[in-house]
């Protein structure tokens, strides 16, 4: 028994390490999830929560979520959190990240941004739903078996009138092994170094529909490239949507709309045409996005202007006494 758990283990790691960045749809509307150069320049407090559900009716396949929080600090320092829960077959991992962003302003037109993200990442072997003719086996009864690592993350992102938008990304730049010890099976999880890059640009169609077509390319150490390429509608800012294609995944279709004010809901469901589209009716992915308006900047502007009207005042006395 203890060979065979010890061959599960290996299948597990090595099936999740050709995913070990959670593969999302839902990024053009949070790109701090993908690069953590993007957090905070929304310039607002922004909140996130997504889940994706991956390859539905296949057995052990992936599901994730995330949550994020970020906000700008000031003109050029931005900060935020991720975490993120993720589960493929008997693997679980549970990450966390402290983000922070520099903003280098070139000229009116042109800024680029700097990111950094250090973070934990706890990783699990949960066998309690195996099946087992031998329930008194040690290493079943030991279940939970853990294992901890550290990991960083960079970034570089590149805007040109808030329309053209470049960003590369460097996950698992540096990173620590996860040792996972189950008795007397010793295993090291290892990552492998990742990149991902992307181009963006938004089109203004009308005064009221805007058109970003988007490509991004993931790049995994020893793995081949995936692309995407989507194109997305932005009616007023109140309705959205788009459709894609994903190299290695399928066509992709998203919709999203905002009930209220500063509040957005969007879904996206991919169609997949891999090896195992037979076996899945495809992946569905969610997201909520809530910003609270940023107070500081707009007590910041009518602290202009009325030290402006000021000084108007001032002057036109100084003119009359004269």
């Amino acid at each position: 028994m203890k060979n065979i758990i010890s061959i599960i283990l290996i299948f597990t790691c090595v099936f999740y390490s050709a995913q070990q960045i959670p593969l999302n749809s839902l990024y053009f509307q949070n790109l701090y999830m993908i690069n953590s150069a993007e957090v905070g320049k929304s310039n607002q407090l922004k909140f996130n929560l997504s889940h994706r559900q991956q390859w539905v009716g296949f057995e052990g396949a992936p599901t994730t979520t995330w949550f994020t929080v970020q906000k700008n600090i000031n003109r050029n320092l931005n900060f935020g959190i991720r975490f993120n829960y993720d589960q493929i077959s008997f693997f679980e991992k549970l990450q966390f990240d402290a983000s922070s962003s520099y903003l280098l302003k070139i000229d009116k037109a042109n800024e680029l941004t700097f990111g950094l993200s250090l973070g934990m990442i706890q990783g699990s072997l949960v066998m309690n739903n195996m099946i087992s003719t031998d329930n008194s086996d040690e290493i079943l009864l030991n279940n939970g078996v853990n294992g901890v690592g550290f990991h960083s993350d960079f970034g570089i992102a590149y805007s040109l009138n808030k329309k053209l938008n470049i960003g590369i990304s460097f996950p698992n730049l540096f990173t620590t092994s996860m040792n996972i010890e189950p008795m007397n099976a010793d295993q090291t999880y290892d990552y492998k170094m990742h990149r991902i890059a992307y181009l963006s640009y938004e089109l203004d169609m009308s005064s009221d529909v805007k058109f970003t077509p988007i490509i991004l390319i993931r790049k995994a150490a020893g793995l081949s490239n995936q692309i995407d390429l989507i194109g997305n509608f932005n009616f007023q800012n109140n309705y959205w949507g788009g459709l894609g294609f994903r190299q290695q995944g399928g066509f992709l279709v998203n919709v999203g709309f905002s009930p209220i004010e500063n509040l957005n809901l969007t879904y996206s469901y991919e169609f997949n045409n891999s090896k195992i589209a037979s076996f899945t009716s495809g992946s569905h992915e969610i997201m909520l996005s809530f910003a609270l308006k940023n107070k500081t900047k707009e007590n910041s502007q009518t602290e202009d202007n009325q030290e402006k009207n000021t000084t108007d005042d001032q002057e036109k006395e100084s003119e009359i006494n004269e």
